[in-house]
């Protein structure tokens, strides 16, 4: 036995075993607690980081159904403002063709005031100019006995014109 205790790797072997069983005796339970600490720890956020997916994924298909809900709110409006726009554009084609023809109505009607008035101007010179010229021909063809006679005739036929 004197030489098992001179050898250094004697030495080392036991002093592992007694190592070994003060820790098995000792420090086992301790590091077994710190593991398990750990291993919950890890499942719990192993667990959390599940929730936290599920709540991600629950929130991307939250997002993506208010997105399509958005994008057809937006195809809605596009459609009724087309609709509106088909609706103005008639309306203002509506009053644009009942303006244009309310205008040519007044146009022919300034029109026939105008073709009125020049056809009675007309009219009025003709009258004036056939007068003078047959009292230029009535001068020139009467004498003054027949223009006396003329005369008298008028002034007896006045009583019988004046009722």
């Amino acid at each position: 036995m004197a030489n098992f205790l001179q050898d250094p790797t004697n030495w080392v072997a036991l002093s592992f075993v007694i190592f070994a069983i003060g820790f098995v005796k000792f420090g086992w339970k301790a590091v077994t607690a710190k593991l398990d600490g750990r291993i919950n720890e890890i499942r719990s956020e192993l667990q959390q980081a599940e929730r936290l997916k599920a709540e991600a994924q629950t929130m991307l298909a939250d997002y993506q159904r208010r997105h399509a809900e958005a994008m057809q709110e937006a195809r809605e409006i596009a459609d009724r403002a087309r609709q509106q726009a088909d609706v103005m554009r008639q309306r203002a084609e509506a009053e644009l063709q009942e303006t244009m023809a309310r205008r040519e109505k007044q146009l022919q009607e300034r029109l026939a005031r105008i073709e009125a008035a020049a056809e009675a101007e007309l009219r009025k010179a003709t009258a004036e100019l056939s007068l003078r010229a047959a009292e230029a021909l009535i001068r020139k063809s009467m004498d003054a006995k027949a223009q006396g006679a003329l005369v008298d005739k008028a002034i007896a036929a006045l009583p019988g014109n004046l009722n």
